[in-house]
């Protein structure tokens, strides 16, 4: 049995689709999108509001959630500072006693970061945000697998011209005519 390059590269190629193919699909069904909610709230005994954006002067708090339908939200919560003392820094207020005083300390302190994790264990999607937040993840989900499966089919393509590009210039050095693997034998003429 002889050697035969043209069998053995077609089928590398055609493994190599798979593989690629089949990598493609198992990425696509495993990665879920994120999405992502912004509120703010202003004072330790407010209430959480949804924004667009943090005021860029806010102290900011990352965690996440899920949604009714288990879905993965990031939350990015802005504690909302208030300006105060002689140098006008920005302290974040996290807790107001009983006469109505609210308390407030710089970002790093130990104060806010333990203000933060009492915020995160409050904080709980309104149902209205979360099945908003459901259908956007839906879509996002939907849109992933639209452009995968739009990447996959053109990378395939690509694939393909590249290896018949490659083939056929291999079969015009080698000799070899379009849809044959081996050179013709060449037959010895006569004298006649």
């Amino acid at each position: 049995m002889r050697f035969n390059p043209f069998s053995g590269a077609r089928r590398l190629s055609a493994l190599l689709a798979l593989v690629v193919a089949v990598g493609t699909l198992i990425s696509l069904a495993v990665n879920d999108p994120t999405v992502s909610a912004t509120y703010t709230i202003a004072r330790p005994d407010g209430q959480f509001e949804k924004a667009e954006e943090c005021p860029s002067s806010a102290g900011r708090h990352y965690f996440s959630r899920n949604t009714q339908s288990g879905k993965y939200v990031s939350v990015t919560l802005c504690l909302l500072t208030v300006e105060a003392g002689q140098d006008k820094l920005e302290y974040i207020p996290y807790k107001v006693d009983d006469k109505g005083v609210r308390w407030a300390a710089l970002p790093p302190s130990t104060e806010v970061s333990e203000y933060k994790r009492r915020l995160e264990r409050r904080f709980e999607l309104p149902p209205d945000d979360a099945k908003q937040l459901d259908g956007e993840i839906s879509k996002r989900y939907r849109d992933d697998w639209i452009t995968g499966l739009g990447y996959l089919a053109a990378g395939l393509i690509g694939f393909a011209v590249f290896v018949w590009a490659v083939g056929w210039v291999v079969r015009g050095f080698m000799g070899v005519p379009q849809g044959s693997d081996y050179r013709p034998k060449e037959t010895p003429q006569s004298d006649a």
